[in-house]
């Protein structure tokens, strides 16, 4: 039997794969360095590994983080798991 020490270390360990993908308005080799170490200090702190898809028609998943650039309203994107397409404007 499996102690709550036990079940939370195994949580902390474990990482939960997450598809991204982004629109084409990021194809300066910049913007998408800045984007890939976001996405990388995320990883890195979080128990989130980010798998990065190059167009949305090649994601089969539940839900994914679809990263565009801000019209104006800053940056920002809803919190916690929505469904689909869940987007976070940026940059």
């Amino acid at each position: 039997m499996r102690t709550v020490r036990d079940f939370w270390l195994h949580l902390t360990h474990r990482k939960e794969l997450v598809s991204a993908t982004w629109t084409n308005c990021y194809l300066d080799s910049k913007e998408r360095g800045v984007i890939f170490g976001g996405l990388a200090e995320m990883a890195s702190k979080t128990c989130i590994k980010f798998f990065i898809h190059k167009h949305p028609s090649e994601i089969h998943d539940d839900g994914y983080v679809f990263i565009t650039k801000s019209r104006g309203k800053g940056c920002w994107s809803f919190v916690g798991k929505q469904g689909g397409k869940q987007v976070c404007e940026g940059l």
